[in-house]
């Protein structure tokens, strides 16, 4: 029915603005860390690839529990 295509395309509304969300807070770590990581020299590309492995894994978790909670 309309009504249940309307449902959903809200419901896709809001998961893409809280996608947008997600990415906006990706895109502000990755600056952050891009600044620290300019201020640490000492620091190893290993390790930086380290940090940003567990904040993807952290906000995949995020929307899986956002997700999960919509369902």
């Amino acid at each position: 029915t309309h009504e249940d295509i309307a449902k959903k395309m809200n419901q896709n509304k809001k998961r893409s603005k809280k996608v947008d969300k997600f990415k906006d807070y990706i895109n502000k770590r990755i600056k952050e860390y891009e600044a620290e990581i300019g201020k640490k020299e000492v620091w190893s590309p290993h390790l930086t690839y380290l940090v940003y492995l567990v904040d993807l894994v952290y906000l995949v978790y995020l929307v899986c529990l956002a997700n999960m909670r919509e369902a």
